[in-house]
């Protein structure tokens, strides 16, 4: 009978097993489960002793040290006094007395049962209702979780989970997937985080996990590790753990950079101390008050709060990944301090700079927050006028529109944090304008994150240098879809750089020009077209415009000599500009062409009698460039055109001029010659 009994026992041990892997993972009382445990282990080890058969005591002894929710002091005893038993009969060689003991022996390995910092007993705490609205989390709080990267409320499942494992009076505002290292072992679970504690608790299958709680006041710093997804608390106290004889003063946290982020930001409002943070709304919303005394000159605990959410939100651009180059552009007759105003507006709405930047991407329900402003590492605000170097932060929403693509939606809501910072260079200054987005309706939007830098700098001559790099910052892997990711979004940072870029030629003043009446002179300029094929295989006697997807801007056909979309170019999509047989360029208002489009006769390098140059890739330096297109794919000539002022007449003589009457504009400057 017992025999026949040992599959249906089985079943009910495996059954247990895995409800108590459940309800530790959704956090549901064990209580019940660990009465039943004990009575069902005790009644089939005596059943088993009594019967004397070595695979039922076997699977007796690997159920009792595997029964969940069952304290590791009585599987100690039990196991214990089964291996007394065993001895006595002379059976302690079998694998019914070894492997029971080398599971047990493996629990323990899992770590400590319990850590605590506060030496309470949690189970003993009042919960607390979901509903409870008086505990909701004050508007102070509100502040800092608005900065929390990626944030999103808790859901009920986790909530329901924080309560029953640490029941702690207070409101849980994020949990985060996280693991903790240990001596041997690398426990995996969750980081919850709530106003005034840090919580962690792991997932085991078999044993208990390590669980944790650390009062918010006793974390000293959090300190960024080797790599962006390592990071480490750094302690006031001790934390003892059970079985240890000293407490530990740090710990690790590993693959969780967003919660180590979000542990930065609730430390840097904890700084600001109790009775500060109590008024931030007041100060704001006391609107009637004696605003003489409150505008001119902030509170020290104001600055203090600002000064901190500042240094919250640029941890979002302390990332290891290097930016990669997209555009390089000079704008002559520009000058970086008329556009510093622009920038550091605060609406970016309508005819602004970046109203028209955001309108040029069709953004819709934009909401611009303040600028958080930090002067030269101190808490003050510079004074206007003098080019002291400044940082200042804010954060924009919007709902802006995805290109097509299986599994996106149209549109998408984008939260971007905006940096910018300005600092003297020479008699002007330079501005550096760094921006990280998440989209939060694309899939995977919550694993990455879009950061772009531009940067405007006086150059040597005259004008500005306007510089944009970009990264892609992945939070966690997406697997096959991280490369497709980092491709499409190099693609769109360099589209919206081509935005500003325009934007900015549009801000460029060319200064007036005193002619002299007896000057008869005119104004020429002769516009240099590049002319990019590829072909499929070196073998392939068709070229055709460049079609791969790194091409870029190549994929035009006809260029600048920066390889660019030229500024003048008339076909409004790629299809046309690749169907023409000649430049689709055509001059600015008040030129007039002198000749047709012709093949240059000065070509740099060497070329074929065609006019054809060839390379394994569309290289700018012509020393990777010849006449001899065995082995290669592809191919570039030189098509050039003058162009003369209408207003005056030409010498025939001399068709090209080099004195110019009147200037060409900007858009031209970066392909022309004169």
């Amino acid at each position: 009978g017992f025999a026949a009994g040992q599959p249906l026992v089985a079943a009910l041990s495996l059954g247990l097993a895995a409800w108590g892997r459940r309800g530790a993972a959704e956090g549901t009382d064990m209580s019940a489960l660990a009465v039943l445990a004990r009575a069902l282990a005790a009644a089939w080890l005596w059943g088993a002793t009594l019967a004397g058969d070595a695979e039922a005591r076997l699977l007796s002894a690997v159920f009792l040290a595997s029964a969940p929710g069952v304290r590791r002091t009585e599987l100690a005893v039990c196991l214990l006094l089964w291996l007394a038993y065993l001895a006595l009969f002379g059976q302690l060689q079998g694998s019914c007395a070894w492997a029971p003991s080398l599971l047990f022996l493996q629990g323990l390995l899992c770590g400590p049962a319990r850590v605590s910092n506060e030496g309470a007993d949690h189970s003993t705490l009042r919960k607390r209702s979901i509903s409870d609205t008086r505990n909701m989390p004050q508007p102070h709080i509100l502040d800092v979780m608005k900065h929390f990267p990626n944030w999103m409320p808790p859901t009920q499942k986790e909530v329901r989970a924080w309560k029953t494992a640490f029941a702690l009076e207070d409101n849980l505002l994020a949990a985060y997937a996280c693991a903790v290292p240990s001596a041997l072992l690398l426990h995996r679970g969750y980081l919850y985080l709530s106003e005034r504690h840090i919580c962690f608790r792991g997932i085991a299958i078999v044993t208990k996990s390590l669980q944790f709680t650390l009062p918010l006041e006793d974390v000293k710093e959090i300190r960024n590790g080797g790599s962006r997804d390592v990071a480490t608390l750094v302690l006031r106290q001790p934390l003892h753990a059970r079985g240890k004889h000293q407490g530990v003063m740090s710990v690790d946290l590993r693959g969780c950079e967003a919660g180590s982020m979000a542990i930065a930001a609730l430390l840097a409002k904890a700084g600001c101390g109790d009775g500060n943070m109590e008024d931030d709304e007041s100060e704001d919303s006391d609107e009637g008050g004696d605003d003489s005394e409150a505008s001119p000159q902030s509170s020290p605990g104001s600055l203090i709060r600002k000064k901190s959410a500042a240094s919250a939100a640029l941890a979002a651009f302390a990332a290891e990944e290097p930016f990669r180059s997209l555009l390089e552009v000079h704008i002559p007759w520009l000058h970086v301090s008329e556009l510093v105003g622009e920038f550091g507006a605060e609406g970016w709405q309508g005819s602004s700079l970046l109203g028209e930047y955001f309108g040029m991407q069709s953004a819709t329900e934009l909401c611009v927050a303040p600028w958080i402003e930090d002067a030269g590492g101190d808490a003050s605000p510079a004074s206007p006028g003098t080019p002291a170097s400044t940082v200042k932060i804010r954060e924009v929403t919007m709902k802006l529109p995805v290109p097509p693509a299986p599994m996106c939606p149209r549109q998408t809501r984008v939260t971007t944090t905006y940096c910018l910072s300005c600092a003297p260079a020479g008699k002007d200054v330079s501005v550096t304008l760094q921006s990280s987005s998440v989209s939060h309706d694309v899939p995977f939007g919550d694993k990455f994150l879009v950061q772009e830098r531009v940067e405007l700098s006086p150059s040597e001559g005259s004008g500005v240098k306007v510089l944009k790099q970009g990264r892609c910052v992945f939070l966690k892997s997406c697997g096959l879809l991280q490369s497709r990711i980092q491709s499409s979004s190099a693609s769109s940072m360099t589209q919206t750089g081509e935005y500003l870029v325009t934007l900015l030629k549009r801000r460029a003043r060319p200064p007036p020009i005193n002619r002299s009446p007896s000057l008869e002179d005119k104004a020429t300029c002769t516009v240099q077209v590049w002319e990019l094929q590829r072909r499929t295989t070196i073998w392939s006697k068709n070229w055709y415009p460049p079609f791969l997807p790194h091409d870029g801007r190549k994929r035009w056909r006809w260029v600048d000599t920066s390889y660019q979309k030229h500024p003048w170019t008339v076909a409004t999509n790629r299809e046309m500009a690749a169907d023409s047989e000649a430049p689709p360029v055509e001059p600015q208002q008040g030129w007039v062409p002198l000749g047709d489009w012709a093949l240059s006769q000065d070509m740099p390098g060497e070329c074929d009698l065609e006019g054809w140059q060839y390379a394994i890739d569309f290289y700018r330096d012509s020393r990777y460039w010849g006449s001899d297109k065995f082995g290669l794919h592809c191919r570039r000539r030189l098509w050039t055109r003058s162009f003369v002022d209408k207003d005056g007449r030409v010498d025939p003589a001399s068709p090209v001029v080099f004195q110019h009457r009147r200037s060409v504009t900007s858009a031209a400057m970066c392909c022309t010659k004169r």
